[in-house]
């Protein structure tokens, strides 16, 4: 065999091995963060309008693998006006052991489909939407994410104290 394709076949080999186990990492982490997000009771939203931020805690639903968060709202909420003017938003969930977060940033919409806010319903909000068709939908998708896990050893750069980022496709 000619020592160039023998060369370049063990890098070939070498490569696709490293972004395997680039990729396992990655969904290993991704399954680390839905742990978090899913076990907080509660997270924090985060939106900007004229170039000041304004957070809110939030009741959010369960958050599957594509990384889709749902929150209820009222339609004639501060945050919705100002996710019309920029959707670009923050949710920060914080560990129930106080021992590791993840924050989410992403692209937020309103929706008003009937169907979904079906779904995403929880009976004890009875209380907070006497007029149910004020009702909205946050929904919310992820660009990418920081998370820090002490449980799972995932910290920040010991200098910077850089979170690691995990960009979603």
């Amino acid at each position: 065999m000619n020592l160039f394709i023998y060369i370049k076949l063990i890098f070939y080999l070498f490569m696709i091995n490293t972004i395997s186990s680039q990729e396992n990492n990655k969904n290993f982490i991704k399954e680390i963060a839905l742990e978090i997000i899913n076990s907080s009771e509660y997270s924090v939203l985060t939106t900007i309008e004229n170039n000041y931020s304004y957070t809110r805690t939030m009741d959010h639903f369960e958050v599957e693998n594509d990384f889709i968060i749902y929150m209820g709202t009222n339609s004639d909420s501060r945050k919705v006006n100002q996710i019309k003017k920029n959707n670009n938003v923050t949710v920060h969930f914080n560990s129930n052991q106080n021992d590791g977060y993840v924050s989410i940033y992403g692209n937020a919409s309103i929706s008003n489909d009937t169907n979904l806010k079906n779904k995403f319903w929880k009976e004890d909000w009875d209380k907070f939407y006497p007029d149910k068709s004020k009702y909205r939908l946050i929904i919310i998708k992820c660009k990418s994410f920081e998370i820090i896990s002490e449980k799972y050893n995932i910290t920040g750069d010991s200098t910077t104290w850089k979170s690691p980022i995990i960009i979603l496709d």
